[in-house]
């Protein structure tokens, strides 16, 4: 389990934390949905609902609290591509 989660209870699932560790990188909502095979309607839904959870304003605030807690990633790295199961 990871801080987020102990943190943050259930409030996150695991799509949600793939999201805030793609958003700490600085993707868009539309790269996120391409990288997570998902619409860009529903990263947005995603983006709101973790807005709510975390009580912040906007994405570079949500981007700042959960980087604290996920280590950042760069997208040239292969490590986030580890931990997101991604290629």
């Amino acid at each position: 389990m990871n801080n987020l989660s102990v943190s943050y209870g259930n409030k996150l699932s695991q799509r949600s934390i793939e999201i805030l560790k793609l958003l700490i990188m600085g993707y868009t909502n539309e790269e996120i949905g391409k990288k997570l095979f998902i619409s860009s309607h529903t990263v947005k839904a995603y983006m709101e609902h973790l807005l709510d959870v975390f009580d912040v304003k906007n994405r570079t605030a949500l981007a700042a609290i959960a980087s604290r807690y996920l280590p950042a990633h760069f997208p040239n790295s292969d490590k986030h591509k580890i931990l997101l199961n991604i290629e």
